[in-house]
């Protein structure tokens, strides 16, 4: 006997059997993306673009640095170190400690 029960929402589609409901890859990553919030959404995206500019910068000089999602630990470290200690403000300060601190 099939006891499940379908359940539309606005956006998806839930298939409840008892207390378990099953839900897509697609809700799941909607509602992972809710639980971070607007401020640190908007710092890391900054820090990402900060840091791709970084890397198209040492490319003109022929450099090559991987991208943050290379998934090396040991290059990804060597790589943030080194891009913390060279980026500075557009009027060449450096970036205040706190600005520069993974959380």
């Amino acid at each position: 006997m099939n006891n499940s029960l379908k359940i539309k929402s606005p956006s998806f589609v839930y298939v409840m059997t008892s207390r378990i409901v099953t839900i897509e890859e697609e809700e799941l990553q909607s509602l992972r993306s809710g639980r971070i919030p607007e401020n640190t959404r908007r710092s890391t995206q900054f820090a990402v673009n900060l840091y791709n500019t970084w890397r198209e910068e040492h490319a003109r000089l022929g450099h090559r640095y991987a991208p943050l999602d290379c998934g090396v630990p040991s290059i990804i470290n060597n790589m943030v170190a080194k891009f913390i200690v060279e980026i500075r403000k557009k009027d060449g300060h450096h970036y205040a400690p706190e600005s520069c601190q993974i959380k």
